[in-house]
């Protein structure tokens, strides 16, 4: 069993949530309980000689259930461990002495065809009320329930049989001892599976959390999402409009071949840090770390009118992490970072490759590979980011808070007949409007 501070958290929010519905629960159903068995008496008091004081009492009794199902609902509004404890506690002794006033003023003040506490099916109430103090889920106060209830009806044994001097019937007595040790035992029964099952829920919570928690370090939250909630994850694919961005440090290759690999690993990790938060920032999703390489989509899960803006608004967020971070690694001695960015959009399939085995959500298409080659495109043209008209033209339709764009000469790229016309950012202002090449 995990003994953690968290797994204890979880198990006590549970177990408090559970005590405070069923709390209300048998607050309205011992209030309703009450008030039918008062309309009985007074419907048959002229038939079975119903004392006034019985009446009197059964009175009392009502009214201090119409009192505890008020405190009971006004005191459990609200989370409160302490105070959930205390209500609890108290409705377990207002069960008890409502069921004890009620057999006692029956025994005080017996209709005429009373025979003694054994063979009165009153006596089913205490019963009642040893059931329902496993609804606490709590063993202490289930065996205090038990005491008290079992105090009530050895007293009124005594009683009885002292004052009134009545026979004890046998078989009624061991009929209501059998069935007084049989719902005892039910009541620990309820608490302690009970317990055990919010116990073992409280795992499963604990466990769902973590693998969530560990899957979606591997794959966007929508895909951990859809793993977890049990929906089938097919091969294949459907064709949409995404927005892709790659990026690629420069010369990283030959700096890694300089330093050890702990080294390496740890300075990559902090450069995937810093970027992974500039990029989550504006909703893309990661595809896949290739070393030191980023493929981000736009609209992977999700296509919203404003991925294009999105896209540039990452470019420009992993800009200045990247500044921020070099910053931290010139404090450390270390040498700068230098980062290409390519973004194209256009028409892609998204879905599962793989096999049924292992899967891989991925975007297969033209607008991938050409996303890559503008990356690479940045080295000649010795810019930081280079992105396709058709970025700038939909980014400038869906917000006004984009920088300034200044196009670039046209680009031959492998796989296309024309050449691409590319922008780039003017500079680091953030200015209202942006300039596109004509298309």
């Amino acid at each position: 069993m995990d003994a953690s501070p968290r797994f204890r958290a979880v198990l006590d929010s549970i177990l408090q949530q559970t005590r405070s519905a069923g709390e209300r629960s048998v607050a309205l159903s011992r209030l309703a309980l009450w008030l039918l068995l008062g309309v009985r008496l007074a419907v048959t008091r002229s038939e079975h000689g119903q004392d006034p004081r019985r009446l009197f009492t059964l009175g009392a009794v009502l009214f201090i259930n119409v009192i505890s199902t008020v405190v009971v609902h006004v005191a459990l509004r609200k989370p409160d461990p302490r105070r959930e404890s205390i209500v609890v506690g108290g409705s377990v002794l207002v069960d008890s002495l409502s069921v004890g006033l009620g057999l006692w003023a029956l025994a005080l003040w017996p209709p005429d065809d009373y025979l003694g506490i054994f063979q009165s099916p009153s006596t089913a109430f205490v019963l009642l009320a040893v059931v329902a103090a496993a609804l606490r889920f709590s063993v202490p106060l289930v065996s205090l329930g038990l005491v008290l209830n079992g105090a009530t009806l050895a007293s009124l044994f005594w009683y009885e049989h002292v004052f009134h001097h009545r026979t004890l019937h046998l078989e009624a007595a061991l009929t209501v001892a059998a069935m007084y040790c049989t719902f005892s035992t039910l009541s620990f029964s309820i608490v302690i599976r009970g317990r055990q099952l919010m116990i073992d829920g409280s795992t499963s919570v604990l466990d769902t959390a973590r693998v969530a928690r560990h899957l979606g370090a591997y794959v966007s939250e929508e895909v951990a999402e859809r793993a977890l909630s049990g929906q089938e994850l097919a091969l294949g694919g459907q064709r949409k409009p995404v927005v892709c961005l790659f990026s690629d440090l420069r010369n990283f290759t030959r700096y890694s071949e300089q330093i050890e690999p702990e080294q390496l690993v740890a300075e990559l990790n902090e450069y995937l840090e810093a970027m992974v938060g500039a990029i989550e920032t504006e909703g893309g999703a990661i595809d896949k770390f290739i070393g030191d390489a980023i493929m981000v989509v736009f609209g992977m899960n999700e296509t919203r009118p404003d991925d294009a803006a999105r896209a540039l608004r990452t470019a420009r967020a992993m800009q200045r992490a990247l500044a921020q971070h070099n910053a931290r690694r010139s404090g450390q001695g270390l040498h700068p970072m230098a980062q290409g960015i390519g973004i194209h959009m256009g028409i892609a399939v998204v879905g599962n490759i793989g096999t049924a085995s292992r899967l891989q959500q991925t975007v297969v298409g033209s607008v991938v590979n050409i996303a890559s080659r503008l990356e690479s495109a940045t080295k000649q043209l010795n810019v930081a980011v280079v992105f396709s008209a058709e970025v700038a033209t939909a980014a400038r339709l869906h917000a006004n808070d984009l920088p300034t764009l200044r196009a670039l000469p046209p680009v031959a790229l492998r796989g296309l007949d024309q050449p691409l016309q590319i922008c780039t950012f003017t500079s680091d202002g953030a200015l209202p409007s942006v300039t596109v090449p004509a298309t």
